[in-house]
């Protein structure tokens, strides 16, 4: 299983690193993306959308890039949008594994 997290540029690099090991002890492995700007992060999710079966993203992305939302809105696989908090992003994750691996749960 494959996760794709988008973090915006206010996200500090250090908060990858419990989810790195969450991600570890799941059994799940993640495409980090961090981008400055609205297209990069678009980019990025093009880039990345066939390849996982979720999305976790910053709220604050989403509220602030109309074009992303847009985009997060028309695709087909689980989109989680996470505070702007380390164990935040972890509880996320944990929860998208679960739902993803219990679909009828």
């Amino acid at each position: 299983m494959r996760i794709l997290v988008l973090h915006g540029p206010s996200d500090p690099p250090e908060s990858n690193d419990r989810l790195e090991l969450a991600a570890r002890q799941l059994g799940v492995d993640l495409a980090i993306s961090r981008a400055d700007d609205e297209p990069a992060l678009r980019a990025a999710l093009d880039e990345h959308i066939e390849s996982v079966q979720g999305v976790l993203i910053g709220a604050a992305l989403c509220r602030e890039t109309h074009a992303l939302r847009g985009a997060l809105k028309a695709i087909r696989v689980p989109v989680v949008e996470v505070l702007r908090s380390r164990p935040a992003y972890t509880v996320a994750l944990r929860s998208m594994v679960e739902m993803l691996r219990h679909p009828d749960a």
